[in-house]
């Protein structure tokens, strides 16, 4: 199943893509050499956008084996987020632009504009917000987006399932929504992995954790996603996580970030990600604390 090919917002080289977060390209080896997170190759990379309680904006990344978070937010929303979602972006450089969808605490579905100019060795980043919807998206607590331009709401027990229409006037447009499943009331967090062919059926495959404490893979048919399966990988040590990331990692493995209930950042190596296995999943603490805000995994 092909992988995913993502890059922190931060470490911008070019991009051009609607439906999956900005990213750099994955290396093509994975370095023995570790530091920070026990076990955790020096290339892995982590990244999740945050948001203060006003609204303004930080980044919380993990590269060359340092945890660290970066305020770059010029402005606040006025509001925090309860999810949000990366829909188009693209840059050099030394510029870029972005398009989220994210939540509000009144259930609104908003969208986010943000502008991010690269001087005097920092980004400083601009942002506004419209309304695409004054209602009906309260208890959101997890926006996800596949390639192909589906659109995944976590919500209460449900998981909901969106198509990406036309851009009218600058606004993304998303269909009427169908329900995928009623038992996803355990589900904490959700990021999008990849998306691949399996036995003839596209299929959007996703890591999540739940309140039990397990780290799960799930794989949703794009044509019947009510038929969708899961696979635990580890069955323990993911109960507090409030944010999941995941990124390429090697030739064949990926980096799993994690913010915490006590505002942590662990990060984990999976050298094979297909494998449906997480027996080989290392790594740990970052060693940092103080990711405060809400965030958002890509």
């Amino acid at each position: 199943m092909p992988r995913r090919v993502t890059t922190t917002i931060a470490s911008l080289a070019t991009a051009a893509l609607a439906g999956v977060a900005l990213t750099s390209a994955p290396a093509t080896a994975a370095p023995t050499a570790t530091t920070g997170a026990p076990g955790v190759p020096y290339s892995c990379q982590a990244s999740l956008r945050a948001y203060s309680s006003t609204g303004s904006l930080a980044w919380y990344e993990y590269s060359k084996g340092i945890a660290k978070s970066v305020r770059v937010g010029k402005n606040s929303l006025g509001w925090q987020p309860t999810a949000a979602q990366q829909v188009g972006a693209g840059g050099d450089p030394t510029s870029f632009f972005s398009t989220e969808v994210a939540t509000s605490k009144g259930g609104k579905l908003m969208q986010i504009k943000q502008n991010g100019k690269f001087s005097n060795g920092a980004w400083s980043v601009t942002q506004s917000a419209t309304t695409l919807r004054s209602s009906g998206w309260t208890g959101t607590r997890a926006l996800v987006a596949s390639s192909g331009g589906y659109l995944y709401r976590l919500h209460g027990s449900t998981l909901t399932r969106y198509k990406q229409g036309a851009w009218v006037d600058g606004k993304l447009t998303l269909s009427g929504g169908s329900r995928v499943g009623t038992n996803w009331g355990g589900v904490r967090s959700m990021v999008y992995e990849r998306t691949g062919v399996v036995s003839g059926r596209t299929i959007d495959v996703f890591l999540a954790n739940d309140t039990s404490g397990r780290l799960v893979e799930y794989r949703i048919p794009r044509t019947e996603p009510a038929k969708w399966t899961r696979t635990v990988l580890r069955s323990t040590g993911f109960k507090s996580v409030r944010a999941l990331t995941t990124s390429p990692c090697g030739s064949s493995g990926r980096a799993i970030g994690a913010i915490t209930d006590t505002d942590t950042m662990y990060v984990w190596y999976d050298p094979k990600v297909s494998d449906l296995k997480g027996g080989d999943i290392r790594g740990g603490w970052t060693g940092k604390r103080g990711f405060s805000r809400a965030a958002f995994g890509q």
